[in-house]
């Protein structure tokens, strides 16, 4: 019995153990298995991500690469943790390099927005003056426009002169000692006044000194102009302090000065008495003069050895019924100025074979002109600085 149970029990041992054996290998087998479909799988999506490169945006791949790293073996999620941190980075240095690009955008625009606004704002800017006395002047009498861009105001009945520099910021003011009626300033920067009351020329030098260029017996000295043809002083001369209305010439006439010293002489212009009451006058560059008459309600053009060229009794279909603001423009231009109450009206008068003729004229609404136009200028980009009551005003002559 005994060696029958054991070689019993030995086939039954045998028995169990290929069972188990089978097991082993059938558990084996099965794993296999499994680990060929877990690493098809991380192969396919490798593959699937890296051709998406091709075609999707930088947004869609950093979106495509968040792959669950806890379904990858170890092989796989070094590997994809690797082009993970590769793709992130490109993504930041484009959205980096897109939110530069947008910045710049950004800026270009605000820079073309301001520049607009800029232009806009320098086409209807305008400010107000006080008057350097510390008095009421109400009204800003005159302009003179330096070549260093230095502007020279003064009020109506008022003995004091202001300069100021680019947007009216005041740099200097003196008391010339009596009214003030027209000042104008040469290419050298000398500063010409003229004083009716006195009948007086004064003349400021660039050194500041302040001297009497010409003093007259009979005669009021009014408009003052500088010939850019030989710098000297234009300036019409009048018999009565104030002006009124004539019926035919009188003996009131131009006169031209050196403007070098001082109790300079000067000599007579027109060649023949014309003139009624000229009050104020300007010069272009080829040395036309253009000459408001109040006295005979016209705009005479003068050459500049005296002859008289041409008349005007009105302009822009409108009649000289008031005193006109004259200015030259930087060629061979005129500018007349009428204003008041609301409206502006600018006419340009040019040069044609030889002679001025009007050439356009613009009228417009302007809420800012509520009283008459007293002086104009022509700044240095072209528009005109018009003044109205104590308010000086750029405006485009077109």
């Amino acid at each position: 019995m005994g060696p029958a149970r054991n070689t019993e029990f030995s086939c039954e041992y045998k028995s169990h153990q290929n069972k188990v054996d089978e097991n082993q290998r059938r558990h084996q087998k099965a794993d296999l298995k499994s680990d060929t479909v877990e690493n098809t799988g991380i192969s396919d999506t490798c593959r699937r991500s890296l051709l998406s490169q091709r075609s999707l945006s930088d947004s869609a791949i950093y979106k495509g690469v968040d792959v669950d790293d806890n379904k990858t073996r170890t092989c796989g999620k070094y590997e994809h943790s690797e082009r993970k941190q590769v793709k992130t980075s490109s993504s930041k240095d484009n959205i980096e390099c897109k939110a530069k690009r947008s910045l710049w955008s950004r800026i270009a625009k605000c820079i073309v927005k301001n520049s607009k606004q800029t232009s806009t704002e320098h086409l209807n800017w305008q400010t107000k003056l006080v008057c350097a006395c510390g008095g009421s002047c109400e009204r800003i009498d005159s302009l003179a426009l330096s070549s260093d861009g230095h502007i020279w105001v003064s009020f109506l009945h008022c003995s004091w002169v202001s300069v100021y520099v680019h947007e009216y910021i005041p740099v200097r003011k003196f008391d010339a000692g009596c009214i003030v009626d027209c000042p104008a300033v040469s290419p050298a920067g000398v500063l010409y006044i003229s004083c009716p009351m006195k009948k007086q020329i004064l003349m400021l030098s660039k050194n500041l000194e302040l001297i009497i260029m010409g003093q007259f017996n009979k005669l009021h000295p009014r408009g003052l102009a500088i010939s850019p043809i030989d710098g000297a002083v234009v300036a019409c001369m009048t018999s009565q302090m104030v002006g009124n209305v004539m019926k035919g010439p009188s003996k009131n006439c131009l006169m031209k000065f050196p403007g070098k010293k001082a109790n300079e002489k000067g000599q007579v212009l027109n060649k023949e008495h014309f003139l009624g009451y000229p009050l104020r006058l300007a010069i272009n560059v080829n040395g036309y003069i253009l000459v408001s008459d109040f006295g005979l309600k016209c705009i005479f053009v003068v050459s500049q050895e005296g002859h008289m060229l041409n008349v005007f009794s009105t302009v822009g279909d409108r009649l000289f019924c008031q005193v006109h603001s004259l200015t030259s423009g930087h060629g061979e231009s005129f500018y007349v100025v009428h204003g008041g109450r609301g409206q502006l009206s600018i006419t340009r008068l040019g040069e044609y074979r030889g002679t001025v003729v009007e050439t356009a004229t613009s009228r417009r609404l302007d809420p800012d002109i509520y009283c008459k136009v007293r002086a104009t200028a022509v700044v240095q980009n072209g528009q005109l600085a018009v003044t109205s009551g104590t308010i000086i005003k750029y405006v485009s002559p077109d």
